[in-house]
Formats: C-alpha cells, structure tokens, sequence
C-alpha cells in the first residue's frame, strides 16, 4: 500500500510547478558522472585523454578527449583512476568538472558494496521498500569530503536521513528539506545531544560530486562533522531510492521526486518517517531518548602545589591552553611565576616550568600575571613586582618573552602599571593596555615620610576635580620594543580589570570600569581599529554610584565580529552579573541580559566558543536555593540560556581570586577554568589568611542546553547579593581616601 501512496504523492509533491503550458524551455548542458583513467595529459590543448567506463544511458566505454582546466588538470598523473562530472553542451566539446582522483581501495569497496545493494535489492523483489520496524540496507557511498561512508561508521547513534540533489528548483522542496536538517542539526546541539548523525543522499550523482556537495553545505552552514552528503554510483543511489521509497523521475532540466526524512536507531532499524518538508526537530528529538544529565567536571591533573595561587588561562592557535600561576620561587626567598601547558584532549597538564623568580613579585589577588601567544607563535607573560630600596610603594608591570614555548624567557622589562591586559597582533606585534596613576612622582624627588599616626588631611573641597587613573595603552613591536602609546581615557575606575577582545584585522576592543566625577562607576568600551583608538562609551548605563572601586572589571570575548562582554554592578544597592551580545565587534550591543542566580560577588569571566555562544563564571554567595561557589552558564547568540552548573564550592575571601576560562577544540565544546581553592585561617573573618592552591578541571560546554526561558527576578524582590553578616556590606572595595576615587 505504501508505494502506491508514494505514486499519489509524486504527482502533487514533484519539483515541478502546476502553472499554466509555456513555451519549451531551451534545453540546457546535458552532464553526467564519469569514471575513468588518465590516458595522457595534453596541457597544450587544455584536455586530456581518458579511458572512460560505460556512462549509462549516453556513451559505452571508450578513449576519448576531454577538455579539463589547469587546476583540475593539476590533480591527475598518467594512470589516475579519477571521478568527475562530464557536461556537453552540445558544441562538439566534452568538458570535466569536479575532477577527484580515486582511491583503488576506496573504489574497490564502492564497487563491491554497489554490486552487493543490487542483488539485495534484486532479490527482494516487491518487498523491496523497507517499512518501519526494519534494518537498513548496507551500503557504501562518497561523502562530501571524498571518504567512503557506510551505515557502520554510525552505527550506536541515531540518525536522521533524507534524499535531496543540489540543483532543485522548487524551495518548497529541497532547500526545504535541507533547512530542515539544519535546524534539527542546530536544534540537538543546543540541547547537548552528542548522540544524533544526519544524512542527505543525493538524487543525482551525475552532478553532486563530492566537491559539490561539499560548496553545497558550506554554504548553507552544515556541520560537516556530523552531517554526512552522500554521492556514488548511480545504480547503488537507485536502488537505495527502491529500497526507502522515495521516487524519481526525470523531468525538463530539473527531477520530479518524492521526499521523505527518516529516523534510524542506534541498531540501524527504521524507527519513524515523515513525507514532505513541514516537520520540525521535534518529530524527531522527542523520539529520542532524554539528553544526558547536566555535564560533571572533570578535575585535571597537575603539578601545581599548595601555596599557589592567582592563576590565568588562555588559548594558543592550537588549541594548546597556558596556566599561569604563583607559588614559591627558586629560592626561599623569593616567590615565582610558573607555566603549564594542556594540549587538547589531554588530561594532565605538563610540569610547571618556571618563568620568573624574585623577591619583588607582587601577589595580589584580584590583580595578577597574565599570558598571550603572538601570531608568530612567540610566548608573553606579564606580572607585578614591588620597586626595590627603601619603604617600597606600590607596584609596577613587568613582562618577558620565550620563543622556544616557555623553556627559556627574555631578561624582564617594564610595561604598564597596574591591571595590564594584551591582545596579539599581526606580525608578532602585540597590544597592551593599563590603568596608570595620572599622579607620577618625580623618581629623584626625595620621599617624605609621613607619621603614620598623624591623622590624614581633610581633601580640599574647593580644589578643582582632578582624575586619579587613566586607561593607557600600547603597541609593541615582536621584540617588546615600544612602538606607540596612547592615553585611552584620562578617567577611569582605580581597581578593576581590564579585559581586551580581539576582532579580525588588527580590531580590537577594550572593556573597562570607567569613572566620572559624580562616582559613577559604570564599564565602558572602546576600540581599536589597527592604528589608533576610537572614543570610549558606555557599554551599559547602570548608573552606579560609589565612593571607592567595587574590584570587579568586566570580560569579553570575541568569535569574528561577534562579542560577548559581561559585568558585575550594584547599582541601587542590587548587585547583579549582565551581558550584552553584539553582532558587529563591539559597535552596537543588543539588551542587557541577567545571568546571576540573585546573590553574586561577581569576579567573572567570559569565553567565547566556536559555535558562537559564550560561557560565563562568576562567584555566587549563598543563598535558600544555591550553595556559595563557582558558576558558568552558557549564553546562546539568540539571548537564550543554559541552566547554571556549580563548577566548585569556594568562598568570598580574597584569596579565592578570580576563577579564569579558556576553550579548547572538540565536538563538545571542552572549557578548562582554573580557580583558588581558599580556606580563611578564621572561619569569623572572610579576610583572615588563607591556605591556597590553584586547582582546574574541564566540562563540556555542548552539554549546557538552552534552559526554558524565565522571567528576570524582580530588582524590589532580589536579596542584596554581597553581603557581609546582618550588614548590607560590598565584600571588597579599594578606596583612596585621600581623593574618594
């Protein structure tokens, strides 16, 4: 009964339009696959000679010339068994396409397999269609990238499989189809599935070559890593049509066809159909089994002991992440910077090499040594140290370089002041940028000491304002040479992080918490456009008003052009973690999106992943609904998010830090993050010393999925999250008494 049904659909479903009779349509070039091997190569006729197989329905097995362009050309020797796309145009002149020389191994198994669907198919007789509840036939085809696939190498999985050709007309019809697959592809990765393959068999091999089939799903955005578009012999695609009942019929310049999706068991049984192009992911996702537990973490191995602390993370090209932290140095007076190394997939970090050692190194938990990798592969690490002499004050920026990956490091140099970002640029150059005291003292003015219990003098109320720190950034040549400096803003926040996003050709965009007279403290944004620096701007108006620096910057993160940046604020005494998602590099941002689960001490981080969503940590207090500790969730280009994972408990003590995130390739989107885990010596007294020690581990971000949309807790209902005992308390705050700034 079902091919009847199908012959009935053929009629009121082909790609063809019922429009009213018209003039014949010139007939256009005829094309058809070929198989054959290389003759000779005749570069001085642009052509080649071949000895092609039969070509069915058009030409017996014969010698013959084919024009075939240079860089086709390129690919065949004498002797090369080779597939391409025969086109005639009827002007006397055969012409190859898509020339992809062939395997003998990979041609042998596609021959054979062909052989073994026929007499399949062949015996089955008028049992041939295969209905639900039965295995699907084996079979051996091309993908789009030349490898053989057969139904084994997805075998355990399940699998979603439709028949479509690149050239049809009708967007009714395949380009629905194929609009289909990709949002189900998109739709199962957002729900953490790891579980789901998809297939699109071609109607018409003679023209949807591998090579075509590749162009076709780039660009239209398919993931090639688990959508597989299939391509080979003409008779094995034909009797696979027989076999899962979809039909064909040529028609003028396009096919008349019938479409049908199916969905496939983890033991290659057909579990469910659906005709036409109408479905949406669901159909078949909810015929899946229930996605996989929220994701556990993963501890990663190392060598890092306890007294260390203040730790970094970032990405090589490689997908290679830098650790960097602090911990005793070589001698037991002084204290070190140490590097370890994650490859991807690696479950161990290497042993830590030592980059600095001295005993001017400054520790501070909120302002610590970061590392970038240089486009020509070179290392960078920059820390703190304490001046030397007599009543040191203050600390200062200090950098050196490794070109040997971290082995051997550069005699150190100066570079900045205080919370110093940098971002890699072409040509090994790289970009710093810094909060510097806009009140430098004269180096050779003698120091003054001052009574440490005399009481401070009262700020002159009629004294003109002043800005206490500006934002100064510079450009730096692959041999740490200065090449360029420029004041970014002459007034901003006294103690928070800086945070750099890097966008294509040399762009790059700073994020920072600003300042005005008024002690509005909100973050601000500006950018770099390869050669100077634009305006700064606001990248959200919280209208925060504070006397001293809340110690909590902002974090953004770029993939291309697309830039997450987020931010903690305690506007109207309610603090909060937001972001904001821009689609163009920082040059306009949609709606500020809560991220917080209602109490957050902030000390955030943001990394941005190669599908295009982000994950953000963040330090949450405790509350009735969530312990005290260490969160990510995911934030999903469309505004959406995951439901938090707490990564770790922790606590608000300073020397908990800032827990710090880095990406790495991989189907399931793996993020390491690193943190302080900090027990105060004085339960009583969040700022009491502290044993620490750097600790990491690993989740799979894939595995956060959009979370149901829910409404905003309302700012007259959230708790005051940064709390300290029964008084509404900010944590930490840096003030300088002297300006209030």
């Amino acid at each position: 009964m079902r091919p009847l049904l199908l012959v009935l659909a053929l009629t009121l479903a082909g790609c063809s339009r019922q429009e009213p009779p018209a003039a014949p349509a010139p007939a256009g070039p005829k094309e058809y696959a070929l198989t054959g091997e290389v003759v000779a190569l005749t570069p001085e006729r642009n052509a080649i000679i071949a000895k092609h197989d039969e070509i069915p329905g058009y030409m017996p097995p014969m010698t013959m010339e084919f024009i075939v362009e240079a860089p086709e050309r390129a690919k065949l020797a004498e002797g090369t068994r080779f597939r391409a796309r025969l086109v005639d145009d009827d002007s006397g002149t055969l012409r190859l396409l898509d020339v992809v020389p062939l395997d003998p191994v990979k041609e042998a198994a596609v021959a054979a397999a062909a052989n073994q669907l026929r007499q399949d198919t062949s015996m089955r007789g008028n049992s041939a269609y295969r209905e639900i509840g039965e295995t699907v036939p084996s079979f051996t085809l091309y993908d789009q990238y030349g490898e053989i696939f057969s139904p084994s190498r997805v075998r355990g999985k399940w699998v979603v499989m439709n028949f479509i050709y690149t050239r049809c007309p009708i967007a009714t019809m395949c380009p629905a189809a194929t609009a289909r697959m990709y949002d189900l592809q998109r739709t199962a990765r957002e729900q953490g599935r790891d579980d789901l393959e998809l297939i699109s068999v071609t109607l018409d091999p003679a023209y949807d070559t591998p090579p075509v089939l590749k162009s076709y799903a780039e660009t239209r955005g398919l993931d090639g890593r688990n959508f597989h578009l299939l391509t080979g012999p003409e008779g094995a695609v034909r009797d696979l049509l027989v076999q899962f009942g979809v039909i064909v019929e040529p028609g003028e310049n396009f096919l008349k066809h019938t479409l049908a999706t199916l969905l496939i068991n983890p033991q290659g049984k057909i579990v469910h159909r659906v005709d036409g192009t109408s479905w949406k992911p669901q159909v078949f996702l909810d015929r899946l089994p229930a996605v996989k537990p929220a994701p556990a973490v993963t501890p990663l191995t190392s060598a890092v002991p306890a007294d260390s602390g203040e730790s970094s993370l970032v990405r090589g090209p490689d997908g290679t992440v830098y650790l960097t932290y602090s911990g005793a140095g070589r001698l037991t007076e002084e204290r070190g910077l140490w590097l370890a190394t994650l490859a991807p997939g690696a479950a161990a970090w290497t042993a830590p090499r030592l980059i600095t050692s001295t005993p001017l190194l400054m520790e501070n938990w909120a302002d610590f040594a970061t590392l970038t990798v240089a486009t020509d592969g070179t290392l960078w690490a920059q820390w703190y140290q304490r001046p030397s002499g007599d009543e040191p004050r203050g600390y200062d920026g200090w950098f050196a370089r490794s070109t040997d990956g971290g082995d051997s490091w550069s005699d150190p140099a100066p570079l900045g002041h205080e919370f110093v970002s940098l971002a890699p640029l072409s040509g090994g150059r790289v970009l710093a940028v810094w909060l510097e005291s806009t009140r430098v003292r004269d180096p050779n003015a003698p120091r003054v000491k001052r009574d440490p219990n005399a009481p401070r003098p009262a700020p002159d109320p009629n004294a003109p304002y002043a800005p206490s720190m500006r934002l100064k950034s510079r450009l730096l040549a692959p041999d740490g040479a200065a090449l360029q400096e420029w004041i970014v803003d002459p007034d901003v926040c006294t103690c928070c992080q800086t945070t750099l996003a890097s966008l294509p050709d040399d762009h790059v965009l700073v994020s920072y918490r600003g300042h005005l007279p008024d002690e509005t403290r909100d973050n601000q944004l500006a950018r770099f456009d390869g050669t100077a620096w634009d305006t700064p701007r606001t990248l959200h108006d919280d209208g925060w008003k504070i006397p001293a620096c809340p110690v909590n910057g902002p974090a953004a993160d770029a993939l291309h052009e697309h830039t997450a940046v987020a931010w903690f604020t305690a506007a109207e005494g309610v603090a909060r973690v937001q972001a904001k998602l821009s689609p163009d590099g920082g040059r306009t941002f949609g709606p500020a999106l809560p991220i917080d689960l209602g109490r957050p001490i902030g000390r955030l981080d943001l990394v941005s992943l190669a599908d295009g969503s982000s994950v953000i940590s963040w330090l949450e207090a405790r509350s009735e609904n969530n312990a005290a500790g260490l969160y990510v969730r995911r934030l999903f280009p469309d505004g959406r998010l995951s439901a938090p994972l707490q990564v770790a408990a922790t606590s608000a003590v300073r020397a908990s830090g800032f827990p710090r995130l880095a990406a790495q390739p991989g189907d399931h989107l793996p993020v390491v993050i690193s943190w302080t885990d900090a027990t105060p010596s004085d339960p009583a007294d969040p700022k009491s010393p502290a044993a620490t020690r750097v600790l990491t581990a690993r989740f799979d971000a894939a595995r956060l999925a959009k979370a149901a949309p829910t409404a905003a807790v309302p700012g007259s209902v959230r708790p005051i999250a940064v709390v300290r005992g029964q008084n509404l308390e900010l944590l930490e705050v840096c003030a300088v008494p002297e300006i209030g700034h």
